[in-house]
């Protein structure tokens, strides 16, 4: 029998209460988080944060589930769902938003279809970046 050595993506990686870390965390499959981080996640699918979880730093993801309390940044490529006990302070990029009653959303928001992270770019740069004539030139074509 062979060993495979690719993660297994469906897996659900779990951070159990009373774990603290702090630092980058990645992630290929789902995240669970019930504990704390201080520091960068980095997913390729779903973060769960429960209702004692609590992240601090930023966060980017396929999808998020939060019950917990996130102060930072939050990328969310599709869809970012905020059950009625959730905490969210800082900046929010997403695609789509759900917010049950009684969330705290306390976070600017930017919503559109390729969700990012534009901190640190002053809205000049923003903007030519996004510019028609700047995407023909990526793709090779004369603007």
């Amino acid at each position: 029998m062979t060993k495979s050595t690719e993660s297994d993506s469906s897996a659900i990686n779990i951070l159990d209460s009373g774990t603290i870390i702090q630092g980058d965390l990645q992630s290929a499959g789902k995240l669970r988080i019930d504990g704390k981080v201080i520091g960068t996640i980095m997913a390729k699918d779903k973060v769960i944060l429960g209702q004692n979880g609590m992240i601090e730093g930023e966060v980017t993801c396929k999808s998020a589930e939060v019950s917990g309390k996130i102060k930072g940044t939050l990328v969310v490529k599709e869809l970012l769902s905020l059950n009625s006990s959730a905490n969210i302070e800082g900046e929010v990029y997403t695609r789509k938003l759900a917010i049950e009653p009684g969330a705290v959303f306390n976070a600017s928001c930017r919503m559109s279809d390729t969700p990012e992270n534009t901190a640190g770019k002053d809205q000049h740069t923003y903007e030519k970046e996004k510019s028609p004539e700047n995407s023909k030139q990526q793709q090779g074509q004369p603007a």
